[in-house]
């Protein structure tokens, strides 16, 4: 039996995983269809925590693994015996963490099972997407059809933009490593679960082709139909809103460009 979202959005998938956490379920399907990697990234922590493993990304190519990052190559590093969590470090966009570090990447981790971090990183992202409505209302000036930049400082020690690229990276790896880093450094583990071999942002670019063509292979992974796939737009070019706004956001939106429109032509 399938189950419907405030949204109304199908849950297969948590019908079947046995998720049983209601705030990861409404926050997985008020993200729109449209960015499926924000969906991913947010289903990511859930899947580790549940079945441990190595999550990689669909575009990683094992076959150009010569840093030995990943599958059987990165037993090396530990003398076959990884740590309970294993991640790579880019060291990008420190300006989100007030320049004190940078991002780990989530196109590739290993975790053990039932690691309690992860679930802090879920529900973490979660309340970012809850919160995402009335933040994109508060901080989207009126009239304005571009970029929407979160100003509130709520999440990140710099304004981050809400659409596109930006706004899929602060609702994944940023939005994981603002949880992880802390709860690694808390326990002096980020030597030992980022080893200086996985430190460098090149580690990561190891695994993933030599030509930059993953944008344009995703409407082919993502979409069985080929007139869907020519619709296809990378989430690096939307503009549109990450989460679904409820119909009251979009009426209030709405109604501030409208005043808008008004007082220019009364002034």
């Amino acid at each position: 039996m399938v189950g419907l979202s405030a949204t109304g959005h199908m849950r297969p998938w948590t019908q079947r995983c046995d998720c049983g956490d209601d705030a990861l379920q409404e926050a997985y399907f008020a993200i729109n269809p449209a960015y499926k990697a924000a969906r991913s990234d947010l289903f990511r922590p859930w899947v580790l925590h549940k079945h441990g493993g190595m999550w990689l990304d669909l575009r990683g190519a094992p076959a150009c693994d010569d840093k030995g990052v990943g599958l059987e190559g990165v037993t090396q590093h530990f003398n076959g015996l990884p740590p309970p969590i294993l991640l790579c470090y880019g060291g990008q966009h420190k300006e989100k963490f007030n320049g004190e570090h940078g991002e780990m990447i989530n196109g590739f981790m290993m975790s053990a099972p039932g690691v309690s971090v992860w679930k802090s990183v879920w529900k973490h992202t979660a309340e970012m997407v809850r919160t995402y409505p009335e933040r994109w209302r508060s901080c989207r000036k009126p009239g304005q059809s571009e970029e929407v930049v979160d100003d509130s400082l709520a999440h990140f020690t710099v304004p981050t933009g809400m659409t596109g690229r930006e706004g899929v990276l602060c609702l994944g790896p940023l939005s994981m490593t603002k949880v992880m880093y802390k709860y690694l450094e808390q326990r002096g583990a980020l030597n030992e679960c980022m080893p200086k071999s996985f430190q460098n942002f090149w580690c990561w670019n190891s695994l993933t082709p030599k030509k930059k063509s993953w944008a344009q292979m995703q409407h082919h992974l993502f979409y069985r139909k080929a007139e869907d796939a020519a619709k296809h737009t990378h989430y690096s070019q939307l503009t549109t809103p990450i989460v679904l706004l409820s119909e009251e956001v979009r009426r209030m939106q709405h109604d501030r460009v409208v005043v808008r429109v008004i007082c220019r032509v009364e002034f």
